[in-house]
């Protein structure tokens, strides 16, 4: 029974991020920067590409050393990450459009724009 205990934390706990965990999103300084996936925009803008009717599981990783907290009303996501771990997050195909998203404790604003 305890093995069955831990096994279930092990795969409930969030990643620690190490050199080899690969990251599509990183929580800097409270702010989001490119991982795999490159951030876009001009100046303070701050957007990520997604393709249209796309399912996406993305690793969010907390280089921080504070929590951070994804949050996104327009995906009813909302992801709670320790200082220096990562999470996955995952996006059901969404239509073309702009999604916003942001790491809630400093209220920075990003989105996703599906095209």
């Amino acid at each position: 029974m305890f093995k069955k205990i831990l096994i279930v934390l092990a795969v409930l706990m969030p990643t620690i991020v190490s050199a080899e965990v690969e990251c599509d999103i990183i929580i800097k300084n409270r702010d989001f920067v490119s991982g795999k996936l490159e951030r876009v925009g001009e100046g303070d803008e701050c957007k990520f590409n997604l393709k249209a009717d796309t399912k996406y599981k993305l690793r969010i990783c907390n280089q921080d050393q504070q929590p951070a907290e994804f949050e996104s009303n327009d995906l009813h996501l909302e992801k709670i990450i320790g200082a220096g771990r990562s999470a996955l997050v995952i996006v059901r195909p969404q239509k073309a459009g702009a999604y916003e998203f942001e790491e809630e404790f400093s209220h920075n604003e990003c989105e996703f724009v599906v095209k």
